[in-house]
């Protein structure tokens, strides 16, 4: 039906008002009111004030409630697990609904003991003054269903054992058609196939041994994909994949990813004075995946990945190279436990904007930005609970994340590893590293409201540990505070040393006074942020849809970052506010947002506002 123009309730359409009238009957029969009926509208019109009184009869007639629940017929189930399974119990209103969903579950409780041609029929006997029933479920069990064979279709290069081990059913197991469900959901999970459907010989025949048979279409050998894309942060990209899902038949994936993007010297003025060649970045990922790893019995998800990384960022440039072992651990439905061995090697080099800034308090200075080679070993422990209605779009449900890194540097600058195959660390680091974010989604209407609460912190686990760039945090950008540029915000405990050198630049007549980031400054640069070690996040979005498509969104971020996790205090938290587009696209919404900082401070060279182009919404 059309949804009317007007609201029922607000204009007299009969057709309308018969509907909601048998919907308020059938909410008394399921309250045991089984004699209910709408015995007709009287409406009462007055032309001249346009309106029309109305009158609805009903008859409500005696509630039955249910005096006794009996089976017969049971002899392989217990009247006790019938009696648990059942919706209906004594006392409660005598539903027709309640009766079907009873029958129901009996069926279905028959189904996972192997009785697969169960039937069940529901007769109600009712007192002679209808006010009380009794409600018989007579049961035909038919024969218990053994799996007589398991046989694999459609397995052209997939070896069957691999089928067959992922299956819970076997040979001569009673039919559970809940484990045949889990089985054609395990065997989706390898990644291996497009489809899969697992399906009974003769199902329409009863009898006590079934053959089962799994129907699978494979996924094709191998697959290469490009794309193209552009983000004001990293200017335009190009992607390359190699995906090969099923090496040697056994559903090992073997994935080779490429990425190499080009910033624009017009929206990153930190790599100006670099060659057109210096400024390319590029990242290089191989990985080997096996879904069916064995861990003390049980099937988890293994992967080793190789990768290699050049990047520029704002405060340093980065040459890095590692290698990654992981399991990934399904918890529960919705929950994964994903374990991570990291082996790395990080060449920084800090950029000239950060090498010639100068920070005085000694809190301060031991923690600046250390540069230089370091060989880190890592294990990182990740729990992610994922409750969204759709990762790509959501519109309502929750996704918790919460993440532990344990970073210690590997060698010395004199002592080289792997047997003198790499240098050793020049940067000593012993570090925890602790990230939470849980963010939710609550319909409003057609609209969407998006919350996000994200914390992070360092814990040097030595005097002497320094935190490399690539191991801190960092605000600014479409992710994070959106009113800034891509990793602009400087500490809030950096800032007043900033302020504190330009006002001591002001103060001198000569300039001899004036330290590089009053010279910057004055000179119009953007500061570069060295990062933190603690920050505090919070980002709030309304997104009203404007077509099918597109949808607008209005947004807030809160948050700010630390050099030193000591001065963190959130009254120190900055606001962010603004606009964007979301246009919906196979890879996740492309997104155009505008920022406004609500309290720039031109004396650090802050801007108003800032513009963002990015794929994919928090």
């Amino acid at each position: 039906r059309t949804r009317p123009l007007v609201l029922a309730r607000e204009t007299w359409d009969p057709p309308l008002w018969d509907e909601a009238a048998q919907r308020v009957v059938e909410a008394y029969r399921g309250e045991g009111y089984l004699e209910a009926a709408h015995e007709g509208t009287r409406a009462a019109l007055d032309a001249a004030a346009g309106t029309v009184d109305l009158e609805l009869r009903f008859r409500e007639g005696v509630q039955t409630r249910v005096r006794a629940v009996a089976f017969q017929g049971n002899a392989e189930v217990t009247t006790a697990d019938l009696s648990a399974a059942a919706r209906l119990a004594p006392g409660d209103p005598l539903s027709y609904g309640a009766v079907e969903a009873t029958r129901a579950a009996l069926l279905g409780l028959y189904g996972k003991r192997g009785h697969l041609y169960a039937r069940v029929v529901d007769a109600e006997e009712l007192s002679a003054d209808r006010r009380e029933a009794t409600v018989m479920f007579r049961i035909e069990e038919g024969p218990r269903v053994r799996v007589g064979s398991v046989v694999v279709a459609g397995a052209r290069r997939t070896r069957e054992d691999v089928v067959l081990e992922t299956v819970a059913l076997r040979a001569g197991d009673v039919y559970d058609p809940d484990a045949a469900a889990r089985s054609q959901a395990a065997l989706l999970r390898l990644g291996a196939f497009r489809s899969v459907g697992l399906r009974l010989s003769d199902p329409e025949v009863p009898a006590t041994s079934k053959d089962l048979t799994v129907d699978i279409a494979e996924r094709p050998w191998r697959t290469v994909s490009q794309g193209f894309g552009f983000s004001l942060a990293n200017g335009p990209r190009a992607v390359v994949e190699l995906v090969q899902p099923n090496v040697s038949g056994r559903a090992l994936q073997l994935t080779a990813r490429g990425k190499v993007n080009y910033p624009l010297v017009a929206f990153r003025p930190d790599l100006e004075g670099k060659r057109p060649i210096d400024r390319i970045e590029g990242r290089a990922d191989v990985g080997l995946h096996d879904p069916r790893f064995g861990l003390f019995g049980a099937r988890v998800g293994a992967r080793v990945d190789g990768i290699a990384e050049q990047a520029h960022r704002r405060a340093y440039d980065l040459t890095r190279g590692s290698m990654v072992f992981g399991l990934d651990i399904p918890a529960a439905r919705a929950v994964t436990l994903s374990l991570q061995y990291e082996l790395e090697g990080d060449n920084v080099h800090k950029s000239p904007a950060v090498a010639g800034l100068v920070l005085t308090r000694a809190d301060i200075e031991s923690r600046r930005l250390p540069d230089g080679f370091t060989a880190l070993q890592s294990f990182r422990p990740v729990i992610a609970l994922d409750l969204r209605d759709d990762p790509l779009r959501p519109r309502r449900g929750w996704f918790l994340t919460g993440t532990t890194e344990y970073a210690h540097s590997i060698g010395s600058s004199t002592d080289g590893i792997l047997f003198g195959l790499l240098p050793g660390s020049s940067v000593f680091v012993h570090m925890l590293k602790l990230s939470a974010n849980a963010t939710g989604y609550l319909p409003a209407g057609t609209a969407v409201l998006a919350v996000s609460l994200r914390a992070g912190r360092v814990f040097p686990l030595d005097p002497a540990s320094q935190t490399i760039g690539p191991k801190r945090f960092f605000l600014g950008g479409a992710a994070t505070m959106r009113g800034y540029g891509e990793e602009e915000m400087i500490p809030e405990d950096v800032r007043a040393n900033y302020l504190e050198q330009v006002r001591t630049c002001a103060a001198s007549l000569s300039g001899v006074a004036c330290s590089g980031v009053a010279q910057q400054l004055a000179s119009g640069q953007t500061l570069v942020s060295e990062g933190g070690e603690a920050f505090a996040l919070g980002k709030f979005e309304l997104r009203v849809p404007v077509r099918d498509t597109i949808e607008m969104g209005l947004f807030a971020d809160v948050g700010n970052l630390w050099l030193d996790p000591h001065q963190l205090g959130l009254n120190d938290l900055r606001a962010n506010i603004g606009f964007g587009l979301h246009f919906a696209s196979p890879i996740g919404p492309v997104v155009f947002d505008l920022g406004f900082n609500l309290s720039p401070d031109p004396r650090l060279g802050e801007k108003v506002a800032a513009p963002h182009f990015s794929i994919g919404v928090f």
